[in-house]
């Protein structure tokens, strides 16, 4: 007989396992994004990621803070848990790293 104590958390700690779902993503555009003065209006795209993973990004919308994508919808598999995440994202110029601005993150189904 194996006298190795084992360890396991009561059942109310205990995390269920969410299920897996369908979801349908479309990102249509943003509002009001900020802009530096004297500065032309920056080129934007966006980012979505599922629990800090990125899982597509739209096209760059050229000049403009009110940018309208209307990108083509994604089908995505994700579990009740996952946050998503959607970045608004500025290009820059000459390789440079791009900047966000601006952010939006939600648990996928809010209890």
């Amino acid at each position: 007989m194996d006298s190795t104590p084992t360890t396991q958390a009561p059942k109310e700690m205990q995390q269920p396992e969410s299920r897996l779902l369908h979801v349908r993503i479309t990102i249509n555009g943003a509002n009001g994004l900020p802009k530096k003065k004297g500065i032309c209006q920056p080129d934007t795209f966006a980012v979505l990621y599922t629990d800090n993973e990125s899982r597509f990004q739209t096209n760059i919308y050229k000049r403009s803070t009110n940018p309208t994508w209307n990108d083509t919808p994604h089908d995505i598999m994700v579990r009740e848990s996952t946050v998503l995440k959607v970045e608004v994202r500025k290009k820059k110029k000459f390789r440079e790293a791009s900047e966000v601005v601006a952010k939006l993150a939600s648990h996928l189904l809010s209890r």
